[in-house]
């Protein structure tokens, strides 16, 4: 309930045909509070969903007021949005998210998504999901610990000047129902973490482990990173093609360029000279696969279109075999 709560907040806030941002964010002017407490989400970014949770939580009076008092061009949305923001069990599930969010996913966050230079270490990373793995469990078993904890899962001290988390550290309207939702979702936490890490909690960690993985990241901006770059390429060069872009990411990527640039001219020459060679052939290959390609498409559209023809056929049999058949009804155009 809180997930499609948060998500029919941010249609309000930032989607005109449904909502109303003008209106949104006039209300949060008036109430002295930043446009952008309300960040955008599309469904797809845990944390996200946390970060709002726990604004909404902290915010609730406020949120209240505006979802009541309403708009002039929102329509039934707002009163949809009301109405469920008033439920207790969309209160405490909110509560529950904010509160994850400041106990594992904001740290998470924090923790593995560094620059390159001070990044954690890949086998590191491994023991440290390992660990608030066990955190996480320890907790799930006395879930109102949550609201008096004053470290996060990841064992770092919590803020004290934090409004948010001081908001969601008070005692829930339904204290019952917060346990029992509490527990749910760190023991599904636990699920996912083992689910996803078992494989690397098995293996032997050795030297040359470490040292084979000591340029892997651990999280997933390099690969945004290069759906950013590629998006960026098409858009400056629509006609490219796919090989061309490919091959320009990677050079920017792997800095090819850099590399050729410390070499010697005859090593050069004859690095240049055996991609040439390469990018033919591969060239070649790749114009080989597109041709299967078609050739199959042309296939499979000739197979359905004579499967087609072959019903049609076989119902214009069925017609004409009815004794009673008008045919100045059924084929008008038969003079």
């Amino acid at each position: 309930m809180a997930s499609q709560l948060v998500l029919a907040i941010n249609k309000f806030r930032y989607k005109d045909g449904r909502g109303d941002p003008k209106g949104f964010t006039n209300f949060l002017d008036n109430a002295g509070l930043p446009r952008g407490l309300i960040p955008r989400y599309r469904g797809n970014r845990l944390h996200i969903m946390f970060l709002i949770c726990g604004r909404l939580f902290q915010h609730k009076d406020f949120f209240l007021k505006f979802f009541d008092e309403g708009t002039v061009s929102c329509g039934s949305l707002q009163g949809a949005i009301f109405h469920d923001f008033q439920s207790p069990v969309a209160r405490v599930e909110i509560h529950v998210l904010g509160l994850i969010g400041k106990l594992l996913s904001s740290p998470w966050m924090s923790m593995f998504y560094k620059s390159d230079s001070t990044q954690v270490s890949y086998i590191d990373g491994i023991s440290i999901v390992r660990k608030v793995s066990s955190v996480v469990k320890t907790f799930s078993e006395k879930p109102q610990d949550t609201v008096s904890t004053k470290i996060d899962f990841f064992g770092n001290e919590l803020s004290a000047d934090d409004e948010t988390l001081f908001a969601l550290q008070q005692t829930s309207i339904d204290e019952p129902m917060f346990a029992s939702m509490m527990t749910a979702c760190l023991l599904k936490v636990v699920e996912v973490l083992e689910r996803q890490y078992q494989r690397y909690f098995d293996i032997d960690v050795t030297d040359e482990l470490r040292k084979e993985t000591e340029s892997a990241r651990c999280h997933n901006i390099d690969a945004e990173e290069v759906m950013g770059m590629f998006g960026a390429a098409k858009e400056h060069a629509p006609n490219a093609t796919m090989c061309y872009l490919s091959s320009r990411i990677r050079a920017q990527k792997n800095k090819v360029v850099n590399y050729l640039d410390n070499l010697e001219m005859e090593k050069i020459y004859n690095l240049v000279k055996l991609a040439i060679s390469l990018g033919r052939k591969q060239r070649q290959n790749n114009r080989e696969r597109c041709n299967q390609i078609k050739g199959e498409i042309s296939s499979r559209l000739a197979v359905k279109l004579q499967k087609k023809k072959t019903y049609q056929r076989n119902k214009l049999e069925k017609t004409l075999k009815n004794n009673d058949l008008d045919i100045s009804l059924e084929f008008p155009r038969v003079r």
